[in-house]
């Protein structure tokens, strides 16, 4: 399944509970489209160019933090040396 897919996310809304008529309505309106342009062009202030991406504020710096998606040890560690 392609999670970017809108009939992908209303079936995930579903099993979560939610009404699916609501999800697409809300889905597809302006103020949603808004929301994800302003957290694109967040992005792009971040640098960012992967998803998912960890980031780390810290005293007004901003730091990406390498993530590994079996052991988070690795993640934690890298965000410890960032703030000790």
């Amino acid at each position: 399944m392609t999670p970017s897919e809108p009939l992908v996310l209303a079936h995930l809304a579903v099993e979560l509970g939610l009404d699916r008529g609501r999800f697409m309505e809300d889905f597809g309106s302006a103020r949603t489209e808004d929301e994800l342009r302003s957290q694109l062009l967040f992005r792009d202030r971040l640098m960012v160019r992967s998803f998912p991406s960890l980031v780390l504020e810290y005293h007004s710096r901003i730091k990406l933090i390498g993530h590994d998606y079996v052991v988070y040890r690795k993640s934690l560690a890298a965000i410890e040396r960032q703030v000790h």
